[in-house]
This record gives structure tokens, C-alpha cells and sequence, in this order.
């Protein structure tokens, strides 16, 4: 019996299943400082270690407490850079993803306040090590934001890339500040994603920026839009040269990249191509892109109604 029946709506888990975020958000919601410095310490990769810092803005109450982290460990850039990365997220409660015509005046200006705190701890981070990598891919997260301009934006994703050539958040967040609903057109967004992705290794988690343009793209033409061959075989290029590559290694941030492309397997009738992907995923269900499914409101009720689908083959 395939092994999913069991649990046909996954919940959202907000370390996507992973015991180094775990580890984290134990820490952190603790208070255990010297433990979350542990964890940190721990992840090398800087691209990683942005990733796992992203899945923390969820944890409730937590600006107060890294307060006083920040306090005890003066000229740290760490904790700073902890803060200044949740503070986005913190952000975008206040705001919330309603479209901005139902944002009140209130909310954008809190929005825009914990906005300003967040760069304030980044922009400190990299003062005390020029060489901070995680701090910077956070300010390519908030360029969308703060609305900066588009040379400031472009200048902040390459702060990161010169030190960190193939680093998937930011890229990441570099293709959403260049989406058309954006600051960019469908043109900058897929031209910046297959660009990312032909320099990058293979097995490069960077192939998930070709899906995440489709994804964006498709919102806008919900037609015919995923059946064309067009579409498909640029998805399965994309995928024969990274999450279904040889010398693809499941890390930090995989997760996304793999979501990414079992729905967008799913929108082509790609059964085979879906169910790979759901394999290799279980449960962990991301939010994005399943809240784009025009069924089902339920992230993990969207996953679960095309795992079923594409496992049925």
C-alpha cells in the first residue's frame, strides 16, 4: 500500500522536517542562546545556514528575547544577523498577504517600522564582518519590501554572489524582486532564471528557479498555459539537471526546490515526473506554491489531493 493514504492532508511543518531547523527553533524559543550559536556554527554553508534562519519567522514573541541576545553579546554579529533575519518575517505578520488594497495605513506603517529594524541589525552584522554572507541574502530578501530601487536591489544580490556565486536564497528572492508583480517583468524573471541556472553545477538546487518562473508566470494565464511542450520540457531539463541529477545531495532548502517542482509537474499532467517528487518529499509540504492551486485553499489539502493523483499512475 503506498504510504501517504494514511495522512491525506500533511500539516505545514515550519522546519519542513528538518532536524538542523529543529534544532533551532528548540533553541531559540528557549532562549538557549549558546545552543542556537551551536547550530549555527554548525551549518558552514552560508546559503544553508540562510535557510534554516529562514524558517524562524513563524516562532511566536521572539523579537523581545533576541533583544537581549543582541545586548549580551555585543560586537557579535550573529545575533544580530538572527534578529535582522526574523524581523522580515516579523514584518510580514503585521502587513500580512493580503493584496494592498485591504492593508490598512496601520499596518503598512508597522510593516515598513519592523522592516527598518530588520536592516538595521543586517546592515550592523556586515559592519562588524565585511564578510557576512547570511546578512546580506537577507537584504535581497527585504529589498522587495522596502521597495528599493532596482540598482540597489541588483547591488545587494550581488554583494552575495560575489562571495557566494551559486547561494539559492538569494537567488531565490532575487527572481521575486524581478516577477512582474513586483519590481520586474516576465522577461527580467525568466531571463535571470535560466541564466542562474546555466552557470550553476549540476545538481544545483538553482534548476527550481526555472519551475518558480512557471509558477509566477502561470498566475497570469491560467489557460492552456502548463500544456504546452514549450512549458514541459523546459521543466524536465530543468529537473534532469538538478533535483533528478546524479549529483544532486538533498540539503537545506531542498524542500522548496522540490515542492517547486512536484507541483509544477502536477499543473503539466506529468504523473510519473509528480510522483518522483512526492517520493522523495513524504509529508513536507511547503506553503508556496501549493496556495496558488484554484481548488483547494488548504496548502497541504492541494499537495495531498495531486500526490494522490500522480501515486495513482
Amino acid at each position: 500500500m503506498w504510504p501517504f493514504t494514511r495522512t491525506p492532508a500533511p500539516p505545514l511543518d515550519p522546519a519542513e522536517g528538518d532536524p538542523t531547523t529543529r534544532a533551532l527553533h528548540d533553541a531559540l524559543t528557549s532562549n538557549d542562546w549558546a545552543a542556537a550559536e551551536a547550530v549555527l556554527h554548525g551549518v558552514p554553508d552560508a546559503d544553508d545556514r540562510a535557510h534554516h534562519l529562514s524558517r524562524i519567522s513563524e516562532l511566536p514573541d521572539l523579537w523581545p528575547a533576541l533583544g537581549s541576545w543582541v545586548a549580551d553579546a555585543a560586537g557579535d554579529p550573529l545575533p544580530l544577523t538572527v534578529r535582522g533575519a526574523y524581523a522580515i518575517g516579523w514584518a510580514w505578520q503585521a502587513r500580512t498577504a493580503a493584496r494592498a488594497k485591504y492593508v490598512t495605513k496601520e499596518q503598512f506603517q508597522e510593516f515598513f517600522r519592523r522592516l527598518r529594524l530588520a536592516e538595521d541589525d543586517l546592515d550592523q552584522a556586515i559592519a562588524l564582518d565585511a564578510g557576512e554572507v547570511t546578512a546580506r541574502a537577507f537584504l535581497v530578501l527585504s529589498a522587495r519590501g522596502r521597495q528599493v530601487e532596482p540598482d540597489e536591489a541588483a547591488e545587494r544580490f550581488a554583494a552575495v554572489v560575489d562571495r557566494h556565486p551559486h547561494h539559492c536564497f538569494a537567488h531565490q528572492h532575487r527572481l521575486q524582486y524581478l516577477c512582474r508583480k513586483w519590481f520586474g517583468s516576465d522577461d527580467e524573471m525568466f531571463g535571470f532564471a535560466r541564466a542562474s541556472f546555466a552557470a550553476a553545477p549540476d545538481g544545483s538546487l538553482l534548476g527550481a528557479l526555472v519551475p518558480d518562473a512557471h509558477v509566477e508566470r502561470s498566475m497570469d494565464d491560467r489557460g492552456d498555459y502548463w500544456t504546452t511542450s514549450e512549458v514541459r520540457d523546459e521543466l524536465h531539463a530543468a529537473a534532469a539537471r538538478s533535483v533528478f541529477h546524479a549529483d544532486y545531495r538533498p540539503r537545506a532548502g531542498s524542500v522548496w526546490a522540490m515542492n517547486l517542482f512536484a507541483y509544477a509537474f502536477s499543473m503539466t499532467g506529468d504523473r510519473q515526473a509528480a510522483a518522483a517528487c512526492f517520493a522523495a518529499l513524504g509529508d513536507r509540504v511547503t506553503e508556496y506554491p501549493w496556495t496558488y492551486d484554484t481548488v483547494l485553499a488548504s496548502p497541504g489539502k492541494a499537495y495531498a489531493r495531486h500526490r494522490a493523483k500522480a501515486v495513482a499512475v
